[in-house]
């Protein structure tokens, strides 16, 4: 259930090789790229980062995250981007997006969330010094909040829709179940 890649839409610019913390995605001298689906663990940081819309995920697609978040929003109220490792909520009154990591958020996406109609969204973010289960995705989660809120402000929106909650120290270890 990892990276899936389009080689027609793909402009093999390698961000994808580059921005990996796995080595999935290779490529070979003629610039073609292929994920290795072996060593791939779906946390979708390639796919926040690839410019050409190349890559989705098969264990939550764009397609799929972004139904969960139109139907998590509906009606308001505060919406959770929380992670599958180890699922420790922030904020247990909102309506939960749970992925594999937060890494997997794009910008499209958290401001997606506000004009599905969330009046607010909190995401869930390991600390700086704690790798979590998918290595780096917290700098990727951390990047994506920065520029979503730099946005809002940008059109005189509060920033503060959109928040980083830290999970507790030590509880985004590998593996860890909580």
């Amino acid at each position: 259930g990892g990276a899936r890649y389009s080689q027609l839409k793909c402009i093999s610019c390698l961000t994808c090789v580059r921005v990996c913390p796995y080595g999935a995605p290779t490529a070979d001298k003629d610039g073609l790229v292929g994920i290795d689906a072996d060593v791939c663990q779906a946390c979708g940081i390639c796919f926040t980062q690839c410019p050409a819309k190349a890559i989705d995920l098969e264990v939550v697609s764009e397609q799929e995250l972004a139904a969960r978040i139109d139907a998590a929003a509906a009606g308001g109220g505060t919406l959770e981007f929380g992670c599958w490792y180890p699922q420790t909520r922030v904020a247990p009154e909102a309506r939960a997006v749970m992925l594999p990591c937060t890494g997997r958020l794009s910008v499209t996406m958290l401001l997606r969330a506000l004009e599905a109609g969330a009046e607010k969204v909190y995401v869930a973010v390991c600390s700086e010094d704690d790798d979590g289960h998918f290595v780096h995705g917290h700098r990727q989660t951390r990047a994506a909040v920065q520029e979503a809120r730099s946005l809002l402000e940008d059109i005189d929106l509060e920033p503060d829709l959109i928040e980083l909650k830290v999970v507790a120290e030590k509880k985004c270890l590998k593996g860890a179940a909580g």
